[in-house]
Order: structure tokens, then C-alpha cells, then sequence
């Protein structure tokens, strides 16, 4: 049986530093493959192994660095919208339906409402294409 995991570390004093998955994978004493996919694709782990990453990650206050996933996903699973008017009363109504269909399949919405005069302005359509 693995030694139980350390108690919890303190607060880097440099507060731009945040925990990577490497520093996961030593706390939890084990690879960084393995820390990767407890994280993606638990179901490939045992539940002693998940369980034992999970709590390394949130004692070290980890978050998974989405630009790094979406470059090796080669997906970023969000969905950019531009509307052009935030007038109508059925909007916000419309916006959390599309936001919570949105987020049962596992994507992000990513909304644009510029004022009326940039609302054809192809620099919005860009700025949401760069973003992948």
C-alpha cells in the first residue's frame, strides 16, 4: 500500500508560480502520464491511483493549463457567438440555454455583444477565430 501523502504544502511565496503537473505527479508519487490521464481519462486508473493524484492536485491547488490541452487535443471545445443586441427580453434566456447545452457535452461559450455599430465588424469574427 502507498505511504499516504504528505500534509499540505504552504502557499509559494512567489504567487505567479502555480503547481504543474509534474509537481502533481511527485506528491502523488507517480509519472506525469499517470497524472494525465487520472485527469482526462480516469476510468483507464485504479480508483486507489485516481484517488491518490486527485488529492496531490488539490492539495497543490493544480489547474490543468487548458491552452497546453487544447494544443494536444488539438481542440479547444468552445463555441464563440456573436449577438448583436442584448435588447430583447428573451436573451438572457436564450444565452443560458445555449450555455448549459453547451456545457453538458463539455464545451465553453464564449460570448461577443458589441455595440450596434461594430456588430458587423470582421475583427469579432477574427478575435473568435483566433482563439481556436
Amino acid at each position: 500500500m502507498p505511504a499516504p501523502l504528505p500534509p499540505p504544502v504552504s502557499a509559494p511565496t512567489d504567487l505567479r508560480k502555480t503547481a504543474s503537473l509534474a509537481d502533481v505527479a511527485a506528491l502523488a508519487g507517480v509519472s506525469a502520464g499517470t497524472v494525465s490521464r487520472a485527469l482526462s481519462r480516469p476510468g483507464m486508473l485504479s480508483e486507489t491511483t485516481r484517488t491518490r493524484v486527485l488529492a496531490a492536485a488539490d492539495r497543490l491547488g493544480y489547474v490543468a493549463n487548458g491552452a497546453a490541452r487544447a494544443l494536444a487535443m488539438r481542440r479547444t471545445f468552445t463555441v464563440g457567438a456573436i449577438v448583436p443586441r442584448f435588447g430583447r427580453s428573451s436573451f438572457p434566456t436564450m444565452v443560458q440555454a445555449l450555455e448549459a447545452t453547451l456545457a453538458a457535452e463539455g464545451y465553453t461559450l464564449l460570448l461577443s455583444a458589441p455595440e450596434r455599430q461594430r456588430g458587423h465588424d470582421p475583427a469579432l469574427l477574427r478575435a473568435l477565430l483566433e482563439r481556436g
